[in-house]
């Protein structure tokens, strides 16, 4: 039996993103929705929710009251994405597939939800391996993101993590770049359905281009994610992305 999984804490996306989200899940697959959240208000009862609390108080508020609180460099929601890999209510689950709020389900999953792995993360195509290299121990300088994380047992990932993560949110700049430092020999990459909207499918389209976001919608792909401004709901009734979303 496997499962779809999602967080949704603070204020950062209302609760009509994780609704979306299951919609477009659903249009797929029957496979048990769950979301952990800290405010479950507004979720559709459909949804399977278990509570989660930040580590950190007012996560929404992170970026200067909480460094200048605690000295930590970066901890906001998605470092508790970690949390999920060591959650007894997934137990009965044998696999588990992640999804964050800000994405756009417009394609086939199938390749996703079959994808038989241990630990795999999202393929970042859109960055060339030369880029990786040439920005080693810099923010982004690694192929892959969390957008969507499909796993089985990997426990010992937030067994390890919890033990000193103050420690750790001073060093990183969020879940991707602890991976890639502590983790990388224990992950695989997803198949290549995603693209950003913002950095393109291809490297030539952002990190190896002019820098300019890319913003283009692309139909051969089944998921669209989003990495900084505009939010998903900004894009205005007539971008084929906000009626895809909105349609789910």
């Amino acid at each position: 039996m496997n499962c779809v999984t999602c967080v949704k804490i603070g204020k950062k996306y209302p609760p009509i993103y994780v609704n979306k989200l299951y919609n477009a899940i659903r249009n797929q697959c029957d496979l048990d929705f769950i979301c952990f959240t800290d405010d479950p208000s507004g979720i559709n009862p459909n949804v399977i929710v278990y509570d989660i609390q930040p580590l950190v108080k007012n996560p929404s508020k992170w970026q200067t009251p909480v460094r200048e609180r605690i000295g930590i460099r970066s901890w906001w929601p998605a470092w508790s994405k970690l949390e999920l890999f060591a959650r007894e209510e997934l137990d009965k689950y044998d696999k588990k597939i992640f999804f964050d709020l800000d994405v756009v389900i417009q394609g086939d999953l199938s390749p996703i939800l079959d994808f038989e792995t241990n630990l795999a993360l999202t393929h970042c195509t859109w960055k060339s391996e030369e880029w990786v290299k040439k920005n080693q121990g810099k923010r982004e300088a690694f192929a892959f993101n969390s957008d969507c994380i499909v796993w089985r047992d990997i426990k010992f990932i937030y067994e390890q993590y919890v033990t000193n993560w103050k420690k750790y949110v001073r060093m990183y700049t969020g879940i991707d770049p602890y991976l890639n430092e502590y983790h990388l020999s224990d992950l695989e990459l997803l198949p290549e359905v995603f693209y950003s909207y913002n950095k393109g499918s291809k490297p030539e389209h952002h990190y190896d281009g002019d820098g300019t976001p890319y913003h283009k919608f692309m139909p051969e792909y089944s998921v669209c994610t989003f990495h900084g401004k505009p939010d998903i709901h900004d894009l205005g009734d007539d971008h084929i992305l906000y009626k895809i979303w909105n349609d789910s």
